[in-house]
């Protein structure tokens, strides 16, 4: 039988088909491939600015180009590093608009494209342009993406799976995917759900 290594709850717990992995960050890579996509059906140019589709966005925000978001040299503020403003809401349910509002205010880290910083704030605007653009949520953007079916109940976390996270031990982690949404949401399994 395959099991988790490692120690702690959730360790040496036997893998099913039906076990849910929290994959974090990599849910970025699908993000970044949902935007690929746009970019070959010539929806969006890598050198565009995020404010030709987000117009609301501050002032300071508005250089930012679509290239510069997916790899992580905006200068834009990441919500994840504003310290004790974003542990006070950590738990909190935010939808997209609400994460950009944390960093909305606070400065740049730097010039856009002049350096490198990793940055959760990025993506939750690559999310945002991709819901944009599509007409629809970036749940069902990767449905079509990804085929859809069973492929996409195994893959995509937070809409499929949240009534399951919600009724589990994992209520910290299910409160968590809410708030990461396109920046860490997915949990996988390994088999058909």
């Amino acid at each position: 039988t395959n099991k988790i290594l490692g120690r702690g709850p959730g360790f040496g717990v036997a893998a099913t088909p039906k076990s849910v992995y929290r994959i974090g960050s990599v849910t970025k890579q699908f993000t970044a491939a949902a935007v690929m996509q746009l970019l070959e059906q010539g929806k969006v140019k890598l050198d565009d600015s995020i404010a030709t589709w987000l117009s609301s966005l501050p002032l300071d925000w508005r250089g930012v180009t679509v290239r510069q978001l997916l790899n992580h040299t905006s200068g834009i503020p990441s919500y994840t590093d504003i310290g004790e403003a974003w542990r006070r809401r950590w738990g909190e349910e935010m939808p997209p608009d609400t994460l950009v509002a944390l960093t909305a205010n606070a400065p740049m880290w730097f010039a856009p494209g002049t350096k490198w910083q990793y940055d959760n704030s990025g993506y939750v605007l690559l999310g945002m342009l991709i819901e944009k653009l599509t007409g629809r949520s970036w749940g069902e953007d990767l449905e079509a993406l990804l085929g859809g079916g069973a492929e996409l109940e195994r893959l995509w976390g937070r809409q499929r799976y949240w009534k399951f996270l919600l009724a589990s031990l994992l209520a910290a982690a299910a409160t968590q995917l809410l708030v990461t949404w396109l920046t860490g949401s997915m949990v996988p399994t390994v088999g058909a759900s």
